[in-house]
This record gives structure tokens, C-alpha cells and sequence, in this order.
């Protein structure tokens, strides 16, 4: 199962141009937040579930400290 990406779930980008590696962190935050069963089955194929975990609490990490949240 190949990752395919859905225009309308990255609707703010060309999805021909995304590169899955570069914008890895973009990809599985998309695809968690708002993608559908398949995509995420794909995207745990595609990046595996350690990259996958490891990406999502970056993501975790990054959202806790925003300067609304860090006061």
C-alpha cells in the first residue's frame, strides 16, 4: 500500500511537490489529525511506527510550549 496524498487533505499545497521525506512532521500530523484509516495505514507502512511515534511527540512537545500554553 503506497502512500497517496489527497489534495483535499493537504489543501494549501501542491501535493506533486511535497516531498515525503523533507515534510515528514507536515505528513503525519495531516494524516493523523485528519486523515482517513487507510492513509494512516499507509502512513505507518510508508514511515513505520517509530518515526510515526517519534514525529507525533515532537509535534506533542512543540504544541505544549507555544506561548499560549507556556505561561
Amino acid at each position: 500500500m503506497a502512500l497517496q496524498l489527497r489534495q483535499t487533505l493537504f489543501w494549501e499545497y501542491d501535493v506533486t511537490t511535497i516531498d515525503l521525506d523533507a515534510h515528514k512532521q507536515t505528513v503525519i500530523a495531516r494524516i493523523t489529525l485528519r486523515g482517513q484509516w487507510q492513509e494512516f495505514k499507509a502512513m505507518l507502512t510508508h514511515y513505520g511506527k517509530n518515526t510515526v511515534r517519534d514525529c507525533l511527540l515532537d509535534l506533542r512537545n512543540f504544541v505544549l510550549c507555544l506561548p499560549r500554553n507556556c505561561q
